[in-house]
Formats: structure tokens, sequence, C-alpha cells
């Protein structure tokens, strides 16, 4: 019998998404044999909440995730293995989940110029490129909507298949900034995950 688990490197991911609104493509693997099936998270943030709908095999199912969570990425992670493993339906307990620790890079990963450069651009709208010591550099697109106080952003990495991210942002400049560095850490943290697969 298989049972399915996501890696720890999946769990990261989902905790970045998590604050993001939009489509994920992962994969939840057999942790007994070669075999892994595919699912679709799709994020829809709300004001008080967070909407997290699972795509697999056929099935759709949501979970709402209040922003108050302490750990919502460990609720959706078991949420997902347990629609994988035919448990979601019965009264059978999710495994212990046991949670590596990632160590924290003592450097950020904006130097001072970049987060000047990333500030200029949230704050008048433009092109910048951040390279970050991958393959490829990141590619970010804002425009500003004015007079509204909010941004629309494009980000991108790679070239043949690029991994995007498209995120809009009517809160104040700060927020947006925010938002557009989560995403930059989340295009950074998938291109780590990718060349280390490779």
């Amino acid at each position: 019998m298989n049972t399915f688990t996501l890696s720890d490197q999946t769990l990261t991911l989902l905790a970045a998404q998590l604050n993001l609104n939009g489509s994920f493509n992962h994969t939840c693997r057999s942790a007994y044999s070669r075999h892994s099936i595919m699912f679709r998270l799709k994020v829809e943030r709300g004001p008080s909440s967070t909407e997290a709908t699972i795509e697999l095999g056929g099935q759709r199912h949501s979970l709402t995730l209040p922003h108050g969570e302490p750990r919502p990425a460990h609720l959706l992670a078991d949420f997902v293995e347990a629609i994988a493993n035919g448990r979601l339906d019965s009264a059978e307990p999710a495994p212990a989940r046991v949670v590596a620790v990632i160590p924290q890079e003592d450097e950020p990963l904006l130097d001072s110029d970049q987060e000047r450069q990333l500030r200029h651009v949230v704050q008048r709208g433009g092109f910048l490129e951040l390279h970050l010591g991958h393959a490829h550099p990141i590619r970010i697109a804002i425009h500003r909507n004015r007079p509204r106080p909010g941004v629309t952003g494009i980000l991108a990495i790679g070239e043949s298949r690029p991994r995007t991210i498209l995120l809009a942002n009517y809160e104040n400049e700060d927020k947006a900034y925010a938002r557009i560095v989560e995403a930059v850490e989340h295009l950074s943290l998938a291109a780590t995950s990718a060349a280390r697969a490779a």
C-alpha cells in the first residue's frame, strides 16, 4: 500500500504560496515506492481567511484557513495527505508530522542595493532584473495603478518554461513591497529546489 507524503521542500513552498493568490502544481510522493501523484493548489486570499482548493485525481476539496492560524502550511499539508491517502472522509487519524528544522540563512536574500532598486520599481513602476546567484535572474515588471494606491506585478524566473507569479495589491506601498519581496523569495526557493533536483 502506498502512503503518500509531502516533502519538506513542498511544505516550505506551501507556506510561501498561502501568502499569494494563484494556482500551483505539486507532487505527493509515496514513502515506500517510486509512485507519485500530482495535485494542483489554488489559493484565494480574503480579508480574514485564505481559501485553499486542492484538485487531485478528479477530486476537488477546499479548506478555509483563518489568517490567525499559527501553522497554516502544516494544516494544508495534512489535508493534502489525507486526500492522497483516502483518509479525508474516514475517522482514521493522520500520522504525526515530523517537521525538519530548516536552518535560517544569516544573509538576507536581497542586498541593500537590490532592496533600494526593488522599492524604487514598486514606487514608480517599471522593470527590474534581480541576479541572486541562480542560472537566470528574477525578472520583475510592476505597473502602478494611478490614482489608486496599488500595484500590479509579474515576476518570473527561467527561460523556456519560466515560473511566473502574478499579483495585484491595492493596499499601501509598504504592504505591496512586502508582497513582492515574498514573491521574490518564493521564486528564489523554487529555483534553488529545481537546481538541487537536477
